[in-house]
């Protein structure tokens, strides 16, 4: 039997989110963390997803103190636009301050001795010099259950009654899940020093397919097409489905089809 391999080229990432996924997380999260979620999530709350170091063969880019604290001013100056008090509810990952700048990586580990890193306390100390701004962190540790999908959880079931989520650009992974997988609407990517070539090829088509919105580091905001009425982009996932289901249609093997899903018999 003569075997072959289809390369089946998709944009973003192709580790969709289920409601499955999330609910497991936020179960996780509660017996273990013993940190309660901010409530209620309304229209003046904003969450901050912070990015980290990306590095490559071909490029040194990191996310630095000085970035992070640009990053504070851009967000404020955005968030603060019409509003005169607003909550920030903040979150990091494990490349946040995993570099110094030399970039050498941190030994200790910040993530991994329950101490918050100079990127994320960069960010949260600006931010909280900004009069009106409430700001909540929940810092990412390895060993704990991480507050991000659990934070998504609460701000999906907030719906259009809570404020913006910003995304940082160099986080394909996050930004495939919100905006591609989710398609949450009201979501900002978030440009910083650690974007690269692909990452941003990634972010345009984003901006033209999903009609997400970037801040761009200069402040202004790029504006993305909005998706027509009823209209709905296809994440990496659903792009591969279509394709095995195109091979299985080609090859003459029946489908058994139930509503928009198919499957081979």
């Amino acid at each position: 039997m003569s075997r072959k391999t289809t390369l089946v080229l998709t944009s973003g990432v192709a580790h969709q989110l289920s409601e499955e996924n999330i609910a497991k997380a936020v179960v996780e999260y509660d017996q273990a963390s013993g940190k309660a979620l901010p409530s209620p999530i309304d229209s003046d709350t904003v969450f901050v997803i912070l990015g980290g170091d990306a590095p490559d063969k071909e490029s040194q880019r990191y996310f630095s103190e000085s970035d992070a604290q640009g990053l504070a001013r851009r967000i404020a100056t955005m968030e603060f636009n019409g509003r005169q008090a607003c909550r920030f509810i903040v979150t990091n990952g494990p490349r946040t301050g995993k570099h110094d700048r030399t970039g050498e990586e941190y030994n200790p580990n910040p993530h991994r001795n329950g101490k918050v890193d100079r990127v994320t306390q960069a960010f949260v100390e600006k931010l909280k010099q900004v009069e009106g701004a409430d700001v909540h962190l929940f810092d990412f540790q390895f060993g704990s259950p991480s507050a991000y999908l659990p934070l998504v959880d609460a701000f999906m079931r907030a719906g259009r009654n809570r404020g913006r989520i910003h995304v940082p650009g160099e986080s394909t992974s996050m930004v495939s899940q919100l905006i591609r997988d989710l398609q949450l609407p009201k979501v900002v990517i978030d440009e910083n020093q650690a974007m690269n070539a692909s990452h941003y090829s990634d972010v345009e088509h984003v901006l033209e397919e999903f009609g997400a919105d970037m801040l761009k580091i200069d402040g202004t905001l790029q504006k993305g097409t909005p998706m027509a009425p009823g209209n709905r982009g296809f994440s990496a996932a659903d792009q591969i489905a279509d394709a095995v289901v195109s091979q299985i249609v080609r090859a003459d093997i029946p489908v058994v089809r139930t509503g928009s899903q198919s499957a081979a018999r």
